[in-house]
């Protein structure tokens, strides 16, 4: 039997604002989710804010057996959300997302024993500090979304 590999969804954890309630997303904490339903470990590498958001979404995150261990609490910035008015319209025109959500804000010390070779990554490398752990801690970028 082959060892499972190490996947990293590196970016957004933020929370679907919908009308019916409030959903855990982002498309690299998905990622990682999925990883792991399939068989591989699968790690969120990303920054929420220290607020009841940030709480709730580890809560989740560690429910859904997802290992949180690289999930960073933000003092500055409170947890991502995007608020869908309308479903039925494109989400460019129906979405609003804050500015300067801590996941644009992570930064991660690589362990070189233990380097992945693959990472799902998103706008977080939007930020210097997020785009230099991204060049420093993956030799193979699965997809940049």
């Amino acid at each position: 039997m082959t060892k499972p590999a190490l996947m990293i969804g590196l970016g957004e954890v933020l929370w679907d604002i919908l009308p019916s309630g409030k959903l855990l997303g982002g498309a690299p904490a998905n990622f990682a989710y999925m990883t792991s339903v399939l068989g591989d470990e699968g790690i969120v590498a990303s920054r929420v804010g220290n607020d009841e958001l940030g709480r709730d979404a580890r809560r989740v995150m560690q429910r859904l057996g997802l290992n949180t261990s690289y999930l960073q609490q933000d003092n500055e910035h409170e947890t991502g959300t995007a608020t869908h008015r309308n479903l039925h319209m494109p989400l460019s025109l129906s979405c609003e997302t804050r500015q300067r959500q801590p996941f644009e804000y992570v930064t991660l010390i690589c362990d070189s024993r233990s380097t992945p070779k693959t990472y799902c990554g998103s706008r977080s490398s939007r930020r210097t500090s997020s785009s230099s752990t991204t060049r420093n801690c993956f030799e193979f970028r699965l997809c940049s979304i």
